[in-house]
C-alpha cells in the first residue's frame, strides 16, 4: 500500500466528526463511529491483503475486548500473516502491538440478532464510572416497512437508566442513540425490543472505555 493511502486511512481513523444518521437529526459520536469505522477498514484490508491497513483497523479499535472479532490482538495477528514475512511491515506490526492501549475494563460489545414481534434481546455489561457510556443500535437498509425496535438500559434493579423508543428512532434509515455518566462502575443491561409487528434483523455498537475508573 503507497504511504499516501495509509494517511489517508490513519485520517480517517482519527477524524473525530460524528456522522449524520439521517437529515442531520440523529448522530452517532465518535467512539461508536470510529468501531464502525473500523470494520469497514478491516474488510477492505482482507480483500486487498493489505497488512497495513489491517493495522490501521487494529488501531481504530483499541480497547475491544479479546473475544471481539474487531479485537486488536486478533488483527494484528492476520496483519503478520498477511506479511509474508515482509520485514518492514512486521516492524509496523510490532510497533502496534508495543503500543496497544490494555487495561480496559469494559471493551465494546456488538450484537447482531433477528427479533420476532414483542421480542426482546439483551446484553449484559460492566461499564466505567466517570464517563459517559453509550450504545448505538442498527436497523439494515432494507429492514421490512413498519419495523420498529427499542432501546432500553436498565440497572441490576430493573430500573431505567437511558432509552429511546418510539417511531422516530430505531427504524430503517434512522439509528437509535443512547448515552448515559455513571458515577461509579455498573453493570448495565442493554435491551433491544421489537414493539412492531414485522420481524426483523439489528446490530448493536457499545463503545469501548477510554479509561474510567473500573472498581
Amino acid at each position: 500500500m503507497s504511504s499516501a493511502l495509509l494517511i489517508v486511512l490513519a485520517l480517517f481513523a482519527s477524524s473525530p466528526a460524528p456522522v449524520s444518521i439521517q437529515d442531520g437529526q440523529t448522530s452517532i459520536p465518535t467512539a461508536v463511529q470510529r468501531l464502525e469505522r473500523a470494520e469497514d477498514v478491516a474488510d477492505w484490508a482482507r480483500a486487498e491483503r493489505d497488512p497495513l491497513a489491517m493495522v490501521v483497523a487494529a488501531r481504530m479499535s483499541r480497547g475491544v475486548g479479546i473475544d471481539d472479532p474487531l479485537a486488536p490482538e486478533r488483527l494484528l495477528a492476520e496483519a503478520r500473516l498477511m506479511a509474508r514475512g515482509d520485514a518492514t511491515v512486521l516492524a509496523v506490526v510490532a510497533e502496534e502491538e508495543a503500543a496497544e492501549d490494555r487495561g480496559v475494563c469494559v471493551g465494546p460489545t456488538r450484537s447482531e440478532g433477528l427479533l420476532s414481534p414483542g421480542q426482546r434481546q439483551s446484553v449484559r455489561l460492566r461499564v466505567a464510572g466517570g464517563e459517559i457510556a453509550d450504545a448505538a443500535l442498527r436497523l439494515p437498509a432494507g429492514a421490512p416497512g413498519g419495523a420498529d425496535l427499542d432501546l432500553i438500559v436498565t440497572d441490576m434493579q430493573g430500573r431505567r437508566i437511558a432509552a429511546l423508543t418510539g417511531p422516530d428512532s430505531g427504524v430503517a434509515g434512522r439509528a437509535a442513540y443512547v448515552q448515559w455518566r455513571p458515577d461509579y462502575p455498573s453493570d448495565v443491561d442493554v435491551s433491544v425490543l421489537n414493539v412492531s409487528r414485522v420481524s426483523t434483523t439489528y446490530r448493536l455498537t457499545l463503545a469501548p472505555s477510554q479509561g474510567g475508573r473500573c472498581r
